[in-house]
C-alpha cells in the first residue's frame, strides 16, 4: 500500500509513477458528474490562418500587451472598411 497523498498538515506529496497508474477517469469514479457540453461557436466564425509578419511588427504589437492579435485584426478591419466603402 502506498503512502497517503496528503500529510497531516494538508500538504500533497510528490506523485509517483505508481500513483499515476491508480488514477481513473472521473466518469468511472463519479458516474453522476456532469459531462462538459461544448457550445457551438458564435457567429461570425473566425478563420485560422498562418501569417508571416515582420519581427518589428510583431514586437510592436506584443509590447502593447494582452490582446495584441485582436488589435491587429481591428486595424485590418478598419483598412477593409475604408477601402470597400464607396
Amino acid at each position: 500500500m502506498s503512502k497517503p497523498l496528503i500529510d497531516g498538515e494538508g500538504e500533497v506529496r510528490e506523485l509517483t509513477s505508481l500513483d499515476m497508474t491508480m488514477f481513473r477517469p472521473v466518469h468511472e469514479v463519479h458516474p453522476d458528474f456532469p459531462k462538459r457540453v461544448r457550445v457551438s461557436q458564435k457567429d461570425p466564425v473566425r478563420v485560422s490562418v498562418s501569417l508571416r509578419l515582420s519581427p518589428v511588427v510583431v514586437d510592436y504589437f506584443k509590447a502593447t500587451g494582452k490582446g495584441w492579435q485582436s488589435r491587429i485584426e481591428a486595424i485590418l478591419l478598419e483598412h477593409v472598411e475604408i477601402h470597400t466603402s464607396k
